[in-house]
């Protein structure tokens, strides 16, 4: 995963003062920090009232202190009476809203707000993308103090930020639970308050709590129920975060105890202060053979989705042949496309065990299975208007037809609709897009409403031969037009679309967050690809001319001619 992120959780303590703690001294049970002297510390700094602000300037204010969660949300208190201040509860909720379209009214002993909700977090840190049309209206009873100033006096627990305030105060971070075999790490993610410094020990009483009831069917954890801290935090130490569990771990087998040191390490180490975890049980070692005594993800090498690792080689389609294409090195060696009735290939995509090939025609209406070697497609679906392929780690393949719904296909025909659960996003008809991430469970879906899109995601279930996706919720509000998604890791999306019908875009999407990056594609861009390593390879059409490109040193070029890409071992 990568930790090239912009802020860095700090402490309420000096950091100078951690760094050189000695390792033979006694260590503060809390959250401290030792970072390295190179690095970018970057912090929201809230401003406390100013004198003779009115009711709408002095909400607003408030708005602005709500990005700084120092000494318990310090600032930000002081906007508020002495009642309120001390029964005020920042970490009820989270309410992100544009405010870019906030009015504030004034309504009798108060003002009443108002603003376009973007996302909001419940008090366990766990995000929802608001709908496109919801709106945020909060009522602020106000008073004035004995000094004649203007207070809050009454609100709903919480805090409310601006989403450029939102982007810079809190973050995603991924908590990792296992797969019901206890072989795959799967993230759950929560926002943690950027300026925290229980961030380690949020991520660790989330991890402790075992996932989310609407999760617990694919989701599992190797820690045994009733395990806590020891001292009720995680302190971190020269990049060393100290994680000391009561007795109750002592409970899980070997097998159990790498599954839950893997689940500690990744969930810490996506943290920018945590390069290691060092497991401890009432301040004695707890023992996971195979692992050092300070871990990194680098030990974690079997838990992670191994079957799409070398999936690196870039494959495109050149009229009714195909090219083996190295990103580097150019044009390889090509293979013939042939198919049951020599139609022509629209898109195609690798198994994540790299044994087969599934792709669809061009007219989007026939779906075939290959071997790897691609010397024959078999026909083994029919449809109207039907999705890029998608496959899960047992070697089923999973098509949209928009209008009709998602269907998984085994490689002898055998077929399968896949189930929908309830959400508030849009039902089976409406899904024009899958794709399955890496670890074979989670899933990005993109409903189509006429012309609007909306991105979503969620976890594929298999039981009993049943399929179904659950926890479906969106993961980005803006983007209203996808012409393709793929998965760039864990849990960042990347998406070729637009917004508002300006020109096309590659958008990096954190699922964790929400957070999107964007750049400007050339004109022609159809369809995206992805492997392991993490390169983007796009392809264009312009004219007559098809080809695929790639971003190097901030600008996109040319690396092979040709449609369809896919990666294959």
């Amino acid at each position: 995963m990568r930790k090239s992120i912009l802020f860095l959780i700090l402490s309420t303590f000096a950091l100078t003062g951690c760094a050189n703690i000695p390792q033979s001294s006694r260590v503060q049970i809390d959250d401290t920090i030792a970072t390295a002297p190179d690095s970018q510390l970057i912090r929201v700094i809230a401003r406390p009232p100013v004198k003779n602000a009115s009711p709408e300037e002095l909400v607003k204010s408030f708005f602005q202190a709500c990005a700084d969660s120092s000494n318990g949300y310090a600032i930000a208190r002081q906007y508020l009476t002495r009642s309120i201040a001390q029964s005020w509860d920042p970490d009820a909720g989270i309410s992100v809203f544009d405010e870019t379209r906030l009015s504030v009214s004034n309504e009798v002993g108060g003002v009443i707000v108002s603003a376009p909700l973007v996302r909001s977090a419940n008090e366990s840190g766990h995000m929802e993308i608001a709908e496109r049309s919801a709106q945020l209206q909060e009522f602020f009873g106000l008073t004035r103090n004995n000094d004649g100033e203007w207070r809050i006096s009454e609100l709903r627990n919480g805090v409310f930020l601006a989403q450029s305030d939102a982007v810079r105060s809190f973050r995603g971070y991924p908590v990792y639970f296992l797969d019901k075999e206890l072989r795959t790490l799967i993230p759950d993610s929560i926002l943690v308050a950027q300026g925290n410094a229980g961030a380690a020990t949020k991520l660790m009483e989330t991890l402790l709590l075992g996932p989310r009831s609407m999760l617990a069917s694919v989701q599992t954890s190797a820690i045994p129920r009733d395990t806590a801290l020891t001292f009720g935090s995680v302190p971190i130490v020269n990049s060393v975060a100290k994680v000391d569990l009561t007795s109750a771990v002592l409970g899980a087998s070997v097998k159990a105890r790498k599954a839950l040191a893997a689940q500690i390490v990744s969930t810490l180490t996506s943290l920018p202060s945590v390069d290691r975890v060092r497991i401890t049980v009432s301040g004695q070692q707890l023992s996971t053979p195979g692992f050092p005594a300070e871990m990194s993800r680098a030990d974690l090498v079997d838990f992670q989705p191994q079957d799409a690792s070398q999936a690196n080689v870039l494959n495109v389609v050149v009229g009714t042949r195909g090219v083996n294409a190295d990103p580097t090195q150019g044009e390889k060696k090509t293979w013939t496309l042939s198919l049951s009735d020599e139609t022509s290939i629209g898109e195609v995509a690798n198994s994540l065990s790299g044994a087969q090939v599934a792709a669809v025609s061009g007219d989007a209406k026939k779906l075939f299975i290959a071997n790897e070697n691609i010397r024959r497609f078999k026909l083994i679906a029919r449809g109207e208007s039907l999705s890029r392929p998608a496959w899960d780690l047992k070697k089923n393949v999973y098509v949209a037809d928009y209008g009709r719904g998602v269907s998984r296909y085994s490689a002898n025909g055998q077929s399968r609709q896949v189930f929908i659960s309830y959400n508030n996003v849009g039902d089976e008809s409406q899904i024009r897009k899958i794709a399955i991430a890496p670890d074979g469970v989670q899933v990005a879906l993109i409903f189509t409403y006429g012309s609007q899109d909306f991105i979503a995601a969620g976890m594929l279930e298999s039981n009993n031969g049943v399929s179904q996706i659950i926890g479906i919720h969106r993961v980005e509000q803006s983007i209203d037009a996808v012409r393709d998604i793929a998965w760039l890791s864990e849990n960042q999306l990347v998406v070729l679309g637009r917004i508002n019908t300006a020109v096309d875009q590659l958008f990096t999407v954190s699922t964790a967050d929400g957070s999107t990056d964007a750049k400007v594609v050339p004109i022609g861009a159809q369809h995206l690809a992805v492997n392991s390593r993490g390169l983007v390879v796009i392809s264009v059409v312009d004219g007559t001319n098809e080809y695929v490109i790639t971003k190097e040193i901030g600008a996109w070029k040319q690396i092979a001619k040709g449609q369809a890409p896919f990666f294959t071992r």
